[in-house]
């Protein structure tokens, strides 16, 4: 077996199988699982905070995921093998595993920000995913998880006011709409308009008024404050 190969500048020598190894394709099961175990478990009111989150979080966290399995069994291949890599210490065994790790760890604690430190709310950054999320549980009707979004709704209460039109502003709001000398509203303007229409859905009604009062407070309240009685 050549110990080394040399092209130029750079040399190729056999990786250290006697290297130490904190972060491997076993470890990355391992903590994969409880990962896993987490996501399935968590409430519904968690669920949707990922759903609405300013970034695709799901999808990253997917590619991510399969990126990190599929390069911390390559190691451990190469370590196993004694396959050749770069000499220098640049990049040594060690650091790539801490990469890969931190890779894995700031995953975890990406999805811990949204769910549990940093809850997303309405704004320009999320309108589209905000909505979509909600209209997805409108729609399933589930009482329950209607209980749940009704009260997690509180916290984007003043970001919809806000952003949502004015009918004081806009005296003749539908007509003014469909007319080629209206302004069309923003993007966000938008969906909060779409959001508050929402509200006005059956089941979603039933929810607020039996479990989560102060969801509908909260809006009359915010109104009364920015004096925006025409939303």
């Amino acid at each position: 077996m050549v110990a080394e190969w040399c092209f130029g500048f750079v040399c190729l020598a056999p990786l250290n199988t006697n290297t130490p190894k904190f972060f491997g394709f076993s470890e990355f099961l391992t903590s994969l699982d409880l990962m896993v175990l987490a996501w399935t478990t968590a409430d519904i009111r968690y669920r949707f905070r990922i759903q609405s989150a300013p970034i695709p979080l799901i999808s990253i966290t997917f590619f991510v995921v399969a990126a990190v399995g599929v390069l911390t069994l390559l190691t451990d291949l190469w370590r196993v093998e004694g396959w050749l890599v770069p000499r220098g210490i640049l990049m040594t065994s060690a650091l790539w595993q801490a990469i890969l790790g931190g890779l894995f760890l700031m995953t975890f604690l990406t999805w811990a920000w949204f769910a549990f430190v940093r809850p997303p709310v309405f704004s320009k950054r999320n309108s589209i995913r905000f909505a979509e999320a909600l209209y997805y549980f409108v729609l399933r009707g589930s009482p329950n998880e209607l209980t749940v979004i009704a009260d997690e709704l509180i916290l984007s209460v003043r970001s919809l006011i806000y952003f949502a039109s004015d009918r004081g502003e806009l005296k003749n709001y539908h007509s003014e709409y469909h007319s080629q000398s209206s302004r069309k509203p923003h993007i966000v303007e938008e969906n909060a308009n779409k959001l508050l229409l929402l509200i006005a859905d059956k089941r979603f009604c039933r929810a607020i008024v039996k479990s989560s009062p102060n969801t509908m407070l909260a809006i009359f309240q915010e109104m009364s404050k920015t004096r925006k009685y025409g939303i």
